[in-house]
Formats: structure tokens, C-alpha cells, sequence
């Protein structure tokens, strides 16, 4: 038992406060459980019990484990602190307490307001979260929330010298102000290197679809500051994607190979099957660079720095991503992630796309920029995930408008692009203040496009027959005949003293982003064949054109899909569907991370769709049709090849689409590629 400082009030058991306050807040979290899972259309747990029921490893992984239970015993702390709070501030009343029954009031009156408090501020902040109860009420105004923190934090402190001495108390504060205050302190330094190496940097937004762009003829306004920044640039015009998974694309730009050459053929791919050897980042580093990989969301691309990386950005990968990010919707958490220190003590909701709710673009370019040594030349590769589905963020999106076209999904997309485009501008801004664009080469492109099953998208069946594959789909990486998942974009510029510098133009021709390696390799005056011969490895990309002579005419280019998914090809994509049919491709590691089953990985190759494309044309094999397909990407116009009677000559490029996947596990069930007559060399 304590006597409180003040006269005449009554005695006041810490220990009996303490434990009664941490549970009422245990009991109001688990209401918050229970309220966020009668929203959702499916609760966490159930995503659980349906990966669980399809793999009965899963929950057993060991770093799965630690995760989950690291998550919970913060959750636990957070609460044996506040609750702390609490109890101190209830020793020191602003009124006499005549008898327990006022101090039990007084008590739970500060408790209230806590609670109140806190939802309020979360309101404000992140008025999208399920628990932002006070979202456009008074209470969310900053003078209401604000005046009643600044009497909590006087109660707060009356209590504490009730306990200890003032100079105590003074020179604790001032320490922990200190400690608190010291992360947001930014030292804004600029770039003091001085030698002829350009910063190189690569800049990946997800799903960004070309035909959204002002180059392509799309309204200027939906993306005003990237169109601004496109239109002073080097546009390459029919670049695709060698496929429509983030992890892929990003391993064939940074290997400059097609999945069948690096052999990573699926996102989340087994370690023991992927060379993390980057020979483009182990000849930067030679040459004096930091390399640094950034990216928002790390559910289905683990690059990391047992990739080569000096440095990494962005959340915690691991299969605990899943209930976290679920679970994590709390004012608590969300209120602590506006501190630099919740990197390491929330590291799977800082800074992560995936957790749309509390995620905040500014300060993800701030950590990365912030991140950058100034001394150094540096290569820097990030990339963007506001646009990957399902498209939530922590502000609301307008009423749908003019823009409304009947395509929830598609409108959401669109929507999502200006908060892309806000996050781009406030980037290039930030890396001109740092002096990263005074000497700088830079890209920025997308990793797969975007398919919302559009009705103008559908090819036309020319030959009218009523077995002809589809060509309007939804998702990315399902189907290669929809150009909209395949067609991304590819721009490049060089930079001096914050200004491009290199011709502003369209350059038609056929791209794709395996040639960014090489490109960058000749700016660097370094050979391919040099980088080839010392790392054992051939380059499968081109060097990017600088003027239209130099644009070669008779290239192929080459792109696979990964795993077709029934469940994506709805109206309405339900999460939970999606798990079931993918799930058990997949396995939790003692790591912690979710990896596809080396089995299900060899196995589902051979389920793969692949293309060739040659100036407009798109040569298809498709595992379940008995026929090559062919597309007129400039006419849209789809034939099945051998009914095909057009002047084209479709057959080199089977034979140079057989000839790239020979022996590919599964390719060519129909025995194509032995029907060849003709064969031709471009």
C-alpha cells in the first residue's frame, strides 16, 4: 500500500490499479479483435485456417513462430507500459477524493479518456482503419485530441512526482526527449562525390500500365508529375515484361536474362534453385559503388542482401507478413509506426505497402533516401507497390465520378496512380535536394501491366471460331495473349546539375526489360562479352537505342506466364479463394519465409504459357490448346496459326521460340516444334 502525496486522500494500492487497468485494456484490445473480424469480409485467423488445412507444416515453422509470437509480445508490452501510465497518473488527482468510490471513478474517468485519446488521434492519422471510430467527428479535430494528450501528460506527471523528485523527473524526460526526438532529426547531407561514376538509378513502379500514360494518349491528369517527367525523357515504346511476377521481372532486369536463362520461374522461388550471384552488382561494387534494394512489399519478392545488396529497405519478409498485417490494425501499433524506431520494433508493418492502412509513401522515401551514403556513387533499385490490388491506403478515395466506368477494381487502380504519381514527385524531389541527380542515369519502369477484363480489350476473332482462347483476363501474369499484363513501361534519362540532359522522344521498336543491363554495362564503357566471360553467363537483353537508326528491326523478344489462377479470373477476387488454390504450391521454412515447394516448382513449369514477339506479331504456345496462337498486337486481331492465311510467315519464330525453351520442363506437349518445315533465321 502507498499514501498518495496529496492530504486527505485515500489509500491507494499500485499493485491492485496496475493489474485491474491492464485488463480492461487487454479486455477493450480483444473487443478491437472482435469488432475489426464482423467488418472484414474474412478474418485473419480463417486466411490461417485455410493455409493450414492445406499444409500441415505451416504453423510448425520455427521463424513463422518466433514472428508471430514477437508480434504478440510487443502487443503485450505496449500494453504493460500503458497500463503503467495509467496507474501513475491516477495517484495525483486534479480534484480531493473523499472515499474509494471517487478514486475508482477518477480512475476509470482516465482510462476513458485514454482510450478516447488514442482512437481520436488514430482517426486522424489513418481515418481508413477499421478502428477510426472517430473519423470526421469532433473528436478527430487536432485541438479536441491535442487538449485532452496535453492533460493526459500533465495527470502523467503529476503522478510521477508523487513518486520521485522533481530533478528526477526533469533530467528522465530530457533524456528520453532526447532519445525520442534525435531519429527525426535529418542531417539533409548532399552528395559529396565527386568522380565521374553517375548514380545509377532504377525505379520500379508495380502494375503500372502504359495506356494510362499521356505517351500513350491516356488523360495527362492521372498521373501529372510522372507525365511531366516521361515526357522530357527516353520512352521506349512495346517493351515487355519476360513476366508478369515482380520477383521475376526484377531477377531478369537485374541479370539481364529471361526466366529461362536464370532459371527463376516463379515469385517466392526455393533458394537452393535460384544463383543470388547479380554480376551487374558485383561489378558495381568493384567499382566503388553502394547498392541499395527498396521495395514496400515484400510478400512475393524476398530480394535481399544475400543478393549482393550493401543495403536493403523496405518491411520484414516472411510468411508471418500475412497475420500480421491482419492483425496489426491498432491505434497502438499504428500511432507508434510515425516513429523511425518501429523499424525494428514493428519491422513487418514499417514502411510496408501491404499494411495500405498505415502506410505512408513520404516516409518510405525518406528512409530510402536517407539511406544513401553521399560520399559514394550509388545504385540504387526500388520499386513501388501502391498499385498492386487490393488498392487501399490510409486516406479515402474520392466518390467515384467521371471516371466511374462500372469496374470497381479498375476504378480503384486509376484512383491509386495520383497517390503513385504524389509519391514519384515528392522522390525525384528528394533525390535533387540530396544531389543524387547532379551526375545521375536514371530508369524508371514497370514490372508487369495490369488486366481488369475490359471489354475493349478482347481480341478480335477473325477466323470466328468458338474454341479461341480468351484475351481479356484479370490480374497480371495469367495470361500472355492480354498485352495489358505483358506491355510495360521502359523510360530512361541522364541527368546533370538536377536537369535532363539526354532527347526527349518515343522510340518505337521492341524492348524488354532484360535490356536494361546491358545498356547500363555500355554506359559504364564496360563489354558485355567482358561481364559474360568473367561471371560464365550470357546476356540475353540488348543494348537500348539511342537514335531511331539504331533501332534493331528484326528482334524477338520473349515472355512466359506463371501459374494460370481460377479463383483471380472473377468479378470479385476473394483472398481467401485465392489461398486455397495456391497454397499448397508452398511451404513455411525454418527462416520463417514462405517458399514454393521445389516439387510443385518443377511440376507447374510445365503448366506455363509462352510467347514470342517479332515487330507486331505474337507467336503463343499454350499447354491446354492444340494449336500455336497468333496476335496482331497493331490490329488486335487473334488467328489460330495453322488456319492462318495471311502473308506473315509466323513459323521462325516458333522455331525461335522452340529453340529458347528446348527442353524446358513440359514445353511443347503438342509436339509443335517438330512440325517445322520452314526455318528461317532473323
Amino acid at each position: 500500500m502507498i499514501e498518495s502525496s496529496e492530504p486527505h486522500q485515500p489509500r491507494i494500492s499500485l499493485t491492485r490499479v496496475y493489474f485491474r487497468t491492464l485488463g480492461i485494456l487487454l479486455v477493450f484490445t480483444l473487443l478491437l479483435f472482435n469488432f475489426k473480424s464482423s467488418l472484414q469480409t474474412y478474418s485473419v485467423m480463417s486466411l490461417a485456417t485455410t493455409m493450414n488445412s492445406l499444409d500441415s507444416d505451416f504453423l510448425s515453422a520455427r521463424g513463422l513462430i518466433l514472428d508471430v509470437s514477437y508480434f504478440f509480445a510487443i502487443l503485450l508490452l505496449l500494453h504493460i507500459i500503458w497500463s503503467g501510465i495509467i496507474t501513475i497518473s491516477a495517484l495525483a488527482p486534479w480534484y480531493q477524493n473523499k472515499d474509494k468510490h471517487q478514486s475508482d471513478v477518477y480512475w476509470l474517468l482516465l482510462i476513458c479518456l485514454h482510450i478516447t485519446c488514442l482512437i481520436a488521434i488514430n482517426s486522424y492519422l489513418y481515418p481508413t482503419s477499421l478502428v477510426s471510430y472517430f473519423r470526421h467527428t469532433l473528436l478527430s479535430n487536432p485541438l479536441i485530441w491535442g487538449g485532452i494528450t496535453f492533460f493526459l501528460i500533465l495527470s502523467f506527471y503529476r503522478g510521477l512526482l508523487s513518486l520521485m523528485s522533481k530533478a528526477v523527473v526533469t533530467s528522465t524526460s530530457i533524456l528520453a526527449a532526447i532519445v525520442l526526438i534525435s531519429p527525426f532529426a535529418s542531417t539533409n547531407k548532399t552528395s559529396t562525390d565527386n568522380s565521374d561514376k553517375p548514380n545509377i538509378i532504377i525505379l520500379g513502379i508495380d502494375g503500372l500500365r502504359p495506356d494510362h500514360l499521356e505517351y500513350l494518349a491516356a488523360d495527362p491528369k492521372i498521373a501529372p508529375n510522372l507525365n511531366r517527367l516521361l515526357n522530357k525523357m527516353t520512352i521506349y515504346s512495346n517493351t515487355y515484361t519476360p513476366q508478369g511476377r515482380t520477383y521475376v521481372a526484377w531477377m531478369s532486369l537485374l541479370t539481364g536474362q529471361y526466366p529461362v536463362s536464370n532459371g527463376v520461374r516463379f515469385n517466392l522461388a526455393p533458394p537452393e534453385l535460384v544463383d543470388k550471384t547479380l554480376p551487374i552488382i558485383e561489378l558495381l561494387k568493384s567499382k566503388g559503388y553502394h547498392t541499395t534494394y527498396a521495395i514496400d512489399e515484400r510478400r512475393f519478392n524476398q530480394i535481399d542482401s544475400s543478393y549482393g545488396f550493401d543495403n536493403t529497405v523496405g518491411p520484414k519478409a516472411g510468411a508471418a507478413d500475412a497475420f500480421i498485417t491482419g492483425l496489426g490494425d491498432l491505434p497502438y501499433f499504428n500511432i507508434m509506426l510515425i516513429h523511425p524506431y518501429s523499424s525494428k520494433i514493428l519491422p513487418y508493418l514499417y514502411n510496408n505497402r501491404a499494411y495500405g492502412k498505415a502506410y505512408s509513401p513520404v516516409t518510405f522515401n525518406k528512409t530510402v533516401i536517407g539511406s544513401l551514403p553521399p560520399e559514394k556513387p550509388n545504385f540504387l533499385a526500388m520499386h513501388y507497390c501502391q498499385l498492386h490490388w487490393p488498392y487501399t491506403s490510409k486516406d479515402f478515395i474520392p466518390q467515384p465520378l467521371d471516371s466511374w466506368d462500372g469496374n470497381y477494381n479498375h476504378y480503384m487502380y486509376t484512383q491509386m496512380i495520383l497517390s503513385v504519381d504524389k509519391q514519384v514527385n515528392d522522390l525525384f524531389s528528394r533525390l535533387k535536394l540530396k544531389g543524387m541527380l547532379n551526375n545521375a542515369i536514371v530508369y524508371i519502369i514497370s514490372d508487369h501491366g495490369e488486366s481488369f477484363k475490359l471489354s475493349d480489350h478482347q481480341a478480335i476473332n477473325t477466323q470466328n471460331s468458338s474454341s479461341m482462347p480468351t484475351t481479356k483476363s484479370w490480374g497480371h501474369g495469367t495470361n500472355i495473349l492480354d498485352q495489358q499484363q505483358t506491355q510495360v513501361l521502359l523510360a530512361r534519362a541522364d541527368f546533370s546539375d538536377g536537369k535532363i540532359i539526354t532527347a526527349a522522344t518515343v522510340m518505337d521498336g521492341l524492348y524488354s526489360l532484360v535490356d536494361i543491363v546491358p545498356t547500363l554495362l555500355s554506359s559504364l564503357n564496360v563489354s558485355t562479352e567482358s561481364i559474360a566471360s568473367q561471371q560464365a553467363i550470357q546476356l540475353d537483353g540488348e543494348v537500348l537505342p539511342k537514335t531511331a537508326d539504331d533501332v534493331l528491326l528484326n528482334r524477338y523478344v520473349y515472355v512466359e506466364s506463371s501459374v494460370p489462377v481460377k479463383s483471380i479470373n472473377k468479378s470479385f477476387i476473394d483472398k481467401k479463394d485465392v489461398m486455397s488454390e495456391t497454397a499448397s504450391n508452398y511451404e513455411v521454412r525454418d527462416d520463417g519465409k514462405a517458399y514454393m515447394r521445389p516439387q510443385n516448382y518443377i511440376e507447374l513449369i510445365a503448366k506455363k504459357q509462352r510467347a514470342i514477339y517479332f515487330q507486331h506479331w505474337q507467336l503463343s504456345l499454350l499447354p491446354d490448346f492444340d494449336s500455336p496462337i497468333l496476335l496482331n498486337t497493331k490490329t488486335n486481331e487473334i488467328y489460330v496459326a495453322d488456319e492462318y492465311h495471311g502473308n506473315f510467315n509466323w513459323r521462325p519464330m516458333l522455331n525461335a521460340l522452340c529453340n529458347r525453351y528446348k527442353g524446358d520442363p513440359g514445353f511443347d506437349p503438342g509436339s509443335f516444334c517438330n512440325q517445322i518445315d520452314v526455318v528461317v533465321t532473323h
